[in-house]
């Protein structure tokens, strides 16, 4: 079973977030088998909000890209931020499954070399 991150007000989260609008265990984001990048809500207070493309979705369980933007309760962070974040302290932990280091395409969804792109449908590369 794929590692999941916790983000929320709890210091002992892997994505602590010092706001009282976030609740101590707010969300997870993990990557799933296949290669998806999943975040779900845990029942927070406030909720959690995917902004994709300017539109404003409540978030309960769903994949996410790089250039995703989240908001916990008044906090808005970008997904890829909190990759970095997570990876700064588990390296690869959100971009590399089943031995194969995944690479970023120029519209920021990670992807297996060579493979062409889910969010651009863009050439192998």
């Amino acid at each position: 079973m794929p590692r999941r991150f916790t983000i929320g007000r709890d210091k002992h989260c892997d994505v602590p977030v010092e706001d009282n609008s976030v609740s101590r265990k707010h969300a997870e984001i993990w990557m799933a088998e296949d290669g998806t990048l999943m975040m779900a809500d845990l029942k927070s207070s406030n909720g959690t909000r995917l902004i994709r493309n300017g539109n404003k979705i409540a978030l309960a369980e769903s994949a996410v890209l790089p250039d995703d933007q989240v908001r916990f309760g008044v906090v808005t962070m970008g997904v890829g931020k909190l990759v970095e974040t997570i990876e700064s302290v588990y390296p690869h932990a959100l971009t590399k499954r089943r031995g194969v280091t995944r690479i970023r395409c120029s519209c920021g969804v990670l992807k297996l070399p060579g493979e062409v792109c889910l969010g651009c449908g863009g050439p192998n590369g």
